[in-house]
C-alpha cells in the first residue's frame, strides 16, 4: 500500500516545525495547512522523474564498484569473466548522468518558506 506522498511531506513537515518550535503540540489552522499542502501537491510527479533518475544512476554505479573490485582483488570475489555481460561497467563516463533538478531546489525553498512562517505565528502567540 503506498502513501499519499502529499500527507507524507505534511507529517514531516509538522514534525520539523515542531522540533524548531521546541513545541510538541504545535498545531497549524486548516487553511495554513491547506495552502501548504496545495504547494507540496505540485511536486510529486517530478519527484518521481527524479528518483527514477537516481535510481538508475545507483544501480548502474553499483555495477561499476563491483568491476573495479573484480579487477582489483580477483582472488578474493573473482575474475571479470564472471560477471555477467551486462553488468560489466567499466568506465565511470559510461553511468547514466544525473541533471541539475531544479524541482528539489523548488522543494527545499518552499519547505523553509513555510517551516519560517508556521514557527514564526508560534514565536508570536
Amino acid at each position: 500500500m503506498t502513501s499519499n506522498p502529499v500527507e507524507v511531506l505534511w507529517e514531516k513537515f509538522m514534525k520539523c516545525a515542531r522540533k524548531i518550535s521546541k513545541n510538541k503540540n504545535l498545531l497549524v489552522d486548516d487553511e495554513m495547512e491547506e495552502k501548504i499542502c496545495s504547494d507540496f501537491a505540485r511536486y510529486p510527479s517530478e519527484l518521481a522523474k527524479c528518483i527514477e533518475e537516481y535510481n538508475l544512476f545507483f544501480h548502474k554505479l553499483v555495477y561499476h564498484m563491483r568491476y573495479k573490485e573484480h579487477v582489483s582483488i580477483p582472488e578474493e570475489v573473482s575474475s571479470v569473466s564472471f560477471m555477467r555481460k551486462n553488468e560489466i561497467i567499466a568506465d565511470f563516463s559510461a553511468l547514466p548522468h544525473i541533471s541539475e533538478i531544479e524541482a528539489l531546489d523548488d522543494i527545499s525553498n518552499l519547505w523553509y518558506f513555510h517551516i519560517e512562517n508556521v514557527t514564526e505565528l508560534e514565536a508570536l502567540k
